[in-house]
């Protein structure tokens, strides 16, 4: 039986197609990880660096890695000291989610598992008032 490479596959769920049922509540170690923001981590400043990081057999090809933030427009991110950074600014205070993925070039889509974090902006900053 023939992979089909364009078929999505989610880390979280251990390489499974995105469309099985099964669930993992924590992302395993794997070929791409979200390193910042950490799972509910407060963040205060008006800009903030999100990175990501790839395994060793996916970090050694060149790869197009993507990020989207509160089901917004997915944003292509840019390679930088061995991982994979996205300045993000502009953003209100309050709850917010990013998820990550990786599309290599034979067409796999490998994703990391969605990260919850929070923005508690002092008022009156530029990123409060912006969005």
């Amino acid at each position: 039986m023939a992979l089909n490479r364009r078929r999505a596959y989610n880390v979280a769920m251990t390489l499974m197609p995105t469309d099985h049922p099964a669930t993992q509540p924590s992302l395993p170690a794997g070929p791409v990880a979200l390193e910042r923001p950490r799972e509910n981590e407060r963040i205060t400043s008006s800009v903030y660096t999100l990175r990501i990081a790839l395994g060793a057999k996916i970090a050694s090809r060149p790869c197009r890695v993507e990020i989207r933030i509160d089901k917004g427009a997915v944003q292509a991110c840019r390679g930088e000291d061995g991982g994979y950074c996205y300045e993000w600014s502009g953003y209100k205070s309050g709850p917010h989610q990013v998820s990550a993925r990786v599309r290599t070039p034979e067409g796999l889509v490998l994703s990391a598992a969605p990260r919850n974090f929070l923005v508690a902006l002092e008022p009156g900053r530029a990123s409060d008032a912006s969005s």
